[in-house]
């Protein structure tokens, strides 16, 4: 009796250590989970909300900036907006035309398509006019995403628009006996914004659309080269460059080497503290 009692007694006092040792890792697991937790939110809150008055000012800012670091693609879709500003309409579309040769000049479909018809991005551009124009109040192009609901009568420009849109790899074929590759074509929405902003920010462009601007690589990459140079002076800690003066450096340089046609006010050359190297 004696010998059962005990071996009872010492059950229940393993089974006690186990529950304490177990309920200890349950309050350290706890414990972590909400540290973690708590560093999450407390992340969040901080990229969420900016820590001084002066930063919230300047997102603020640039929600108001009339420039955008892409092409705004708005007045194209939207036919009161091109009647009320044909002037800019006729900047756009040249320098769309000139980001659509930039992009997929080097693709099968629009050496292809050019081959037949040398005009054919000026007839796709105002097709992308004409066939919005037709599109119900339900169907009405608010967003990127819209511009597949753009059905064209011409089966060439749908082809060629929807390879635009999709963005892919052109499939490798056989030539004489070796393989030649075909180079891969992004998303145009990556280069277009829905936002009707009447300038483009030459600070925060992307690479193919400064050659829609400047025409010339060399140009293109002293304009990188100069967006580097300049944020490095905006951003630092002590006697930084003011915006203003970096603007007015970086416009002096390279106002006047824009391509021929293009007018000086669809150029935003405010310079900022955001780094330019993410939107190359």
């Amino acid at each position: 009796m004696i010998l059962l009692m005990t071996a009872m007694t010492y059950s229940r006092i393993e089974s006690y250590r186990g529950f304490a040792l177990m309920q200890s890792q349950f309050e350290f697991y706890m414990r972590n989970l909400e540290r973690a937790d708590y560093n999450s939110s407390a992340w969040q809150c901080y990229h969420a909300n900016p820590a001084t008055q002066k930063e919230q000012e300047d997102n603020e800012k640039e929600e108001k900036a009339t420039g955008s670091a892409k092409l705004s693609f708005k007045i194209f879709v939207d036919k009161k907006e091109r009647e009320a500003s044909q002037q800019r309409y006729l900047q756009f579309s040249m320098i769309a035309k000139n980001l659509l040769n930039a992009l997929y000049g080097h693709t099968k479909f629009l050496k292809e398509a050019i081959a037949k018809d040398e005009g054919v991005i000026d007839r796709l551009l105002v097709a992308i006019g004409d066939e919005s124009a037709k599109l119900t109040a339900k169907e009405k192009i608010s967003s990127l995403c819209d511009l597949s609901r753009i059905k064209f009568q011409d089966e060439d420009l749908q082809f060629i628009f929807y390879n635009m849109l999709e963005g892919g790899v052109e499939i490798p074929k056989e030539e004489r006996g070796t393989l030649k590759l075909q180079k891969s074509y992004p998303k145009l929405g990556n280069y277009l914004t829905m936002q009707n902003k009447t300038q483009i920010r030459v600070y925060l462009a992307s690479r193919p659309l400064l050659l829609a601007l400047f025409g010339e690589e060399e140009i293109v990459d002293e304009i990188i080269q100069k967006r580097k140079e300049l944020f490095a002076e905006v951003d630092k800690q002590i006697d930084a460059m003011p915006v203003a003066e970096a603007k007015a450096q970086f416009q002096n340089q390279f106002e006047g080497r824009r391509i021929h046609g293009l007018i000086s006010e669809m150029l935003d050359f405010t310079v900022s503290k955001t780094n330019p190297s993410g939107y190359e």
